[in-house]
């Protein structure tokens, strides 16, 4: 999903082990059904992912992914009331076994953790599949120009339009340092007043109630010019709260993965007469929530492209690439768009570069 200075990211990794923060960056991605492993580079979210792959390990990831969505399309219908096995080192809380999209991600996410050890991914291998605890988020840096150049221009577009287009549910700071020619935005996107009534009224229906917080995300954008090497953007993921007594465990995944499984329910319901942009949609609405959410320290991307892929798989849907004339990831869009529907509408219409369904003949292949 994301690459940064792989020296910077031990450096920050080793601070933040005294910080109550962990880094975020992930690796390859999986192959969709119909792919055959030669285009598996243009599997990422963006061509900035391939110089992050391994080559000589690309032929095993995509053979790994394939057994993992298929595994998990098998034992999918018998979540929850049958809880998947997960690795106790993935620290998952107890609770958030308890809806299905909460089971899936558990499941994939201990996947993650195993493909991590079996391939050498690093740095900060622990961090793959860990759930995150409390006092812990995930953060990303990046310069546009070096680390994310085919999406630079996107990206800045996007960013542009946040500080300039005055919204109630996004607050932007603006520091201007005239000496160095630069302005450093914080640009903070905020909870909705029916979310976060949401929120609270199943927290307050919780085991173990946490201390609440509006913040969805927050950009650091350090504006030097689009085409300046120095503009960067630092992404902060909220940390995963506190219970209200500060005890080291919360209800917070339980409630979150309560949030997303009416669309996880809708993919599964979802009929060909439906047409396939309204699986999308919903898969979009999954999307959106985990990128920003980031439940774990490191290898999100890749456990939700597991999860959209195989949700897919069972419905017979082929899903292709990811579409590169966009010029964007999926999960940089989802960072950087303020409504969830827009979100969905663009995931279905555009993220993918085809969405089929398979032929009749094709089935069980």
């Amino acid at each position: 999903m994301k690459k940064k200075d792989e020296h910077n990211n031990l450096t920050k990794g080793k601070e933040n082990e005294h910080n109550t923060i962990s880094t975020n960056t992930h690796l390859l991605f999986s192959k969709p059904p119909g792919i055959n492993a030669d285009t598996a580079n243009h599997m990422a979210s963006s061509i900035d992912r391939l110089k992050d792959f391994d080559s000589s390990k690309q032929s095993l990831w995509l053979k790994y992914s394939e057994e993992i969505i298929n595994e998990f399309c098998a034992l999918l219908p018998e979540f929850p009331k049958k809880k998947p096995k997960v690795r106790e080192d993935i620290r998952c809380p107890e609770e958030a076994l308890l809806t299905q999209v909460g089971c899936a991600y558990a499941f994939l996410s201990s996947k993650r953790r195993e493909v991590a050890k079996l391939l050498k991914h690093g740095p900060l291998r622990h961090q793959f599949g860990l759930f995150n605890k409390p006092g812990f988020a995930s953060i990303d840096d990046f310069n546009l120009s070096k680390d994310i150049p085919s999406q630079k221009d996107k990206i800045y577009e996007h960013l542009s339009l946040l500080i300039s287009q005055p919204n109630p549910f996004i607050e932007v700071k603006k520091n201007h340092r005239e000496a160095e020619g630069s302005s450093i935005y914080t640009i903070t996107f905020k909870m909705k007043p029916d979310e976060i009534e949401q929120v609270h009224k199943k927290n307050l229906d919780s085991n173990k109630p946490f201390i609440e917080n509006d913040t969805v995300l927050t950009i650091t954008f350090n504006d030097y010019g689009k085409n300046d090497n120095r503009t960067s953007i630092v992404i902060d993921h909220c940390p995963t709260p506190f219970a209200e007594n500060y005890t080291s465990e919360s209800s917070y995944f339980k409630v979150q993965f309560e949030l997303i499984e009416p669309y996880f329910q809708a993919c599964q319901a979802w009929e060909p007469s439906d047409g396939i942009d309204h699986f999308l949609e919903n898969a979009g609405r999954i999307v959106y929530i985990l990128a920003r959410m980031q439940p774990v320290g490191r290898g999100n991307s890749a456990i939700v492209e597991w999860m959209i892929r195989g949700l897919a798989q069972i419905k017979n849907i082929e899903l292709g690439p990811f579409n590169p004339d966009e010029k964007i990831g999926w999960d940089f869009k989802a960072f950087l768009t303020p409504e969830i529907q827009d979100y969905a509408h663009w995931f279905s219409e555009k993220a993918f570069a085809y969405s089929q369904l398979k032929n009749v003949t094709s089935l069980g292949q």
